[in-house]
């Protein structure tokens, strides 16, 4: 359906014209064609932006040919509710309208007899009822004219009716998609070929920032890796030094200097350690584990610091655990002496344990958790879901009172879901703090098959 915009206010004012001319003519004020140039002049809000964009095409179409049917019905009303008639001024007016609707719209024809129609049938039967008295024509002949005029409009306009008519019902099952429902589907196929173009955007923008990860953690893992190297020749060095004849000066000195370098060994180690587990080249290896041994070297190693700040170390070992199973002797003592060291940095009178016990047993496998308790600040529970977050505390001054980065208790956590592991906290301030974690331990083939025999 195609318009022009200017031909909307042609046949608007055109029947503004035709309107003034009624009223000069017959010497009386109609509202029924003020009505209808009131109409024309309406469709002209088709045109706009907003109606083009909102409202669904097969509306807006109806709506182009519907205005000037109910026009041409409001113009067919002038004879009858006219009191002097003017057959002239008639037969102008059914000639102009006809005309002007086929030049000031595009409608195809059987639109058009439509819109024409109503004007010519009124005329058709005003000759018919009326006399020619009343008409104020003494021809016959040419009303008799007049009157095969209409009525041939009328018989063409019910043939091409009829024929459209027929013509869609053969056309049942063939015919196109209706226009809004094609330009659903046109706006569907739009809306799939932006959302594939948008996921393969992201696709790409997560293989930059997967390899803008990598690059991150490779360059943090070769920097904690060579500011590592200087300090592994300062520590000894350090050790050496203070094992000579020193004054009290120089011997506090070199603790302090001793101290530092080695809580910066601890960072740089727990750098590196988290760099691989992001990296993924964080790996474990599978070899026979003396479990009690392992809990002996973490207690031998850090007694002496618990001692220092006049705590008690106190280890409860399960002697129900099989003396020798498979699992990574070195990440469970790097995820033990991690627990320990906290329980002991945050307690400052009391008792640190560290308890061991088999929870299950298996043919093959024995279930074992390892648990560490302390009776210093302890943590608040809405700080609990932050405690295994890279670079996080409960309390972020207390890296500024303990040191540390934050990254312990990550790593570790990472290492034990490594080792297909649970770990887990329970916590009360100013009570202390339960840390545990659950490993699953292969077990020899000699205690496989003998599950009860001890080897020790």
């Amino acid at each position: 359906m195609i318009y022009l915009e200017n031909r909307r206010i042609l046949f608007a004012l055109l029947s503004l014209l035709l309107c003034l001319g009624s009223i000069m003519v017959m010497g009386e004020f109609l509202l029924t064609p003020v009505l209808a140039t009131v109409l024309l002049a309406a469709c002209y809000v088709l045109d706009l932006p907003w109606i083009k964009t909102n409202i669904d095409e097969d509306h807006r179409e109806a709506a182009e040919w519907g205005i000037p049917l109910m026009a041409g019905v409001l113009w067919a009303l002038v004879p009858w509710v006219a009191e002097t008639l003017h057959v002239p001024w008639l037969i102008l007016l059914a000639m102009v309208w006809t005309a002007s609707t086929i030049n000031f719209t595009l409608l195809p024809l059987d639109k058009t007899a439509y819109v024409v129609a109503p004007l010519l049938v009124s005329l058709f039967f005003i000759f018919v009822s009326k006399s020619p008295v009343l008409l104020k024509t003494n021809h016959p002949v040419l009303l008799a004219f007049l009157m095969i005029i209409v009525a041939a409009f009328l018989v063409a306009s019910v043939k091409i009716w009829i024929a459209n008519l027929m013509e869609k019902k053969k056309k049942v099952g063939k015919s196109p998609l209706p226009a809004s429902l094609s330009k659903q589907i046109e706006k569907t196929e739009v809306a799939q070929k932006e959302a594939k173009e948008l996921k393969e955007q992201v696709k790409k923008l997560q293989v930059d920032l997967s390899a803008a990860e990598m690059a991150k953690m490779e360059f943090l893992a070769t920097m904690s890796h060579e500011i590592r190297t200087p300090l592994n020749g300062i520590v000894p060095l350090l050790d050496i030094v203070m094992d000579t004849k020193l004054d009290d000066f120089q011997q506090d000195y070199l603790t302090t200097a001793h101290t530092s370098a080695t809580q910066m060994q601890k960072l740089i180690d727990d750098l590196l350690d988290y760099s691989k587990v992001e990296a993924g080249k964080l790996t474990v290896e599978i070899t026979g584990i003396k479990i009690k041994k392992v809990i002996q070297e973490v207690a031998a190693n850090l007694g002496p610091v618990a001692e220092n700040k006049g705590l008690e170390l106190v280890v409860n070992y399960d002697d129900n655990i099989s003396p020798l199973l498979r699992g990574d002797p070195i990440r469970v003592r790097q995820v033990l002496t991690n627990l320990v060291s906290n329980a002991i940095k945050f307690t400052d009178e009391g008792t640190v344990t560290i308890a061991v016990k088999k929870t299950r047993n298996f043919t093959t496998k024995e279930a074992v958790r390892f648990s560490v308790k302390d009776e210093g600040m302890g943590i608040p529970r809405d700080q609990l879901g932050k405690l295994f977050t890279a670079f996080t505390q409960a309390d972020n001054s207390s890296t500024r009172k303990f040191g540390g980065t934050g990254l312990g208790l990550a790593i570790s956590h990472k290492i034990v879901e490594l080792l297909k592991g649970t770990m887990g906290v329970e916590s009360e301030v100013d009570h202390g703090s339960h840390f545990w974690f659950d490993l699953e331990f292969s077990k020899s083939q000699g205690d496989a098959l003998n599950p009860g025999t001890d080897i020790s």
